[in-house]
């Protein structure tokens, strides 16, 4: 019925119709605000307790909703929780389940301008498995970002995704890094991935330039890039292996079982080292550690040891960790002639306390590679127990201190049992094993 009178009714309905659609909206968004605060609150709750089945329960619940508001969750879980299980955890989440396209949006925003370097860190990481175009751009964008960390965590993703797009961006970052000097990790991976998205590899950016140029338009990758990457740089090596960065930390095994072979395995590696370091760049910054262990009957440590956190270089009178110093070192002749010397002077004995000497190297501003040298398996106590850390603990709580710090771990291992250990570590960490039996 369409009747003037019809008309008014409908015409005095609206405002009241309007108003009760509003109430109603209003309602469902104080309901859906509180369920995602509870939600929220349980995520924290059980992050906080480290109960790893509550917390998978509790994302569940919260991404039962796709918002922006989800994606901050997923981020400071990350954030504030780096080991495995809730990292990984969130980063499952943020790649599968988030997909309205406010939520993306929301995810390339904070990639591109959250405060927190680790945030940007995590959503990099996160948006390297996803394929939609939203957060591809956004990893594109992240190349360039004022932090090494980010831009490296982007490079791997466009190099997982083969991003064409990121080819642009990718020779750029290579110029501006090519034109500071210097080998960086960042530097290897921007070459990485541009090997990988088009099969090809350059010296110079110029090269770079004039090869897309003529290329970039319906460019499509290669089917099958099989090449490795290869150097057009000349580098010092250590056993043959090619030093990735001139910002490095070198770990190195001095435990009692190093003593062995003839020559004996420090032998050989104080000989590598001394080589290295003289053949190190002036523009390089280098430091170097040796750790063993105390030596200790049972489980425990001695009294008086710190619950958590670094050991003392000096137990009970016993050294087992020694350094070139608090931070890194630029290489200049005197330097590394004084470095040269500390390595000669370094013996055999102890454990093999690993972890700690990892501890020690991660505290070093500036470096973004440590190379680690070991005949062993670790050997460490878990002082709030009291009990052997097995390996995988060690490997976990490594790639926990390492979650932000992003530096890579190349491994060299020396026919002993901890092979297996290094490879690991090495595979978490971005790097490679090398072994030396």
């Amino acid at each position: 019925m369409n009747c003037p009178r019809s008309r008014a009714i409908r015409t005095a309905l609206a405002p009241l119709v309007l108003s009760l659609v509003c109430v109603t909206l209003a309602r469902a968004t104080e309901r859906s605000l509180a369920e995602h605060r509870r939600a929220a609150a349980l995520v924290r709750q059980a992050a906080e307790q480290g109960a790893d089945e509550a917390l998978e329960s509790a994302v569940a619940l919260l991404t039962a909703e796709d918002s922006p508001r989800v994606v901050d969750v997923l981020v400071e879980l990350a954030v504030k929780h780096p080991d495995r299980h809730p990292y990984e955890l969130a980063r499952e989440h943020l790649a599968s389940t988030v997909a309205h396209p406010a939520s993306l949006l929301h995810v390339a925003e904070q990639l591109r301008r959250a405060r927190d370097p680790r945030a940007r860190i995590f959503l990099a990481d996160a948006c390297a498995v996803r394929e939609d175009e939203t957060t591809g751009a956004a990893l594109d964008a992240a190349i360039g970002d004022r932090d090494d960390r980010v831009a490296l965590m982007a490079a791997r993703g466009v190099k997982v995704r083969r991003r064409v797009s990121a080819v642009e961006p990718l020779i750029e970052r290579f110029a501006a890094l090519t034109k500071r000097g210097g080998e960086s990790v960042l530097l290897r991976e921007v070459e990485a991935a541009l090997l990988r998205i088009t099969g090809e590899q350059f010296a110079s950016a110029a090269e770079w330039v004039s090869f897309w140029a003529a290329r970039r338009v319906g460019f499509v990758p290669p089917a099958d890039v099989r090449r490795e990457l290869g150097s057009t740089r000349e580098r010092p090596r250590f056993f043959g292996a090619e030093l990735r960065s001139d910002r490095v930390v070198f770990v190195v095994d001095v435990s009692g079982s190093m003593r062995h072979g003839s020559p004996s395995r420090l032998d050989r590696t104080q000989q590598q080292l001394v080589k290295l370091i003289d053949e190190l760049p002036e523009r390089a910054d280098f430091a170097v550690i040796a750790f063993s262990g105390p030596d200790f009957e049972g489980n425990g440590l001695p009294k008086g040891l710190p619950p958590q956190g670094p050991l003392p270089e000096v137990i009970h009178g016993t050294r087992w960790l020694w350094h070139t110093g608090p931070k890194l070192l630029r290489a200049t002749a005197a330097r590394r002639q004084a470095a040269i010397e500390f390595v000669g002077a370094l013996r055999p004995t102890g454990m093999t306390f690993t972890l700690e000497a990892l501890r020690r190297a991660f505290e070093l501003e500036g470096a973004d590679l440590v190379v680690l040298l070991s005949d062993g398996q670790p050997e460490e106590v878990d002082r709030e127990r009291s009990r052997w850390r097995s390996e995988r603990e060690i490997v976990e709580e490594v790639a926990r201190l390492n979650r932000y710090l992003c530096r890579r771990i190349d491994t060299f291992g020396l026919g002993g049992e901890g092979d297996r250990f290094l490879e690991e570590l090495a595979a978490r960490t971005g790097g490679t094993f090398t072994s030396l039996d």
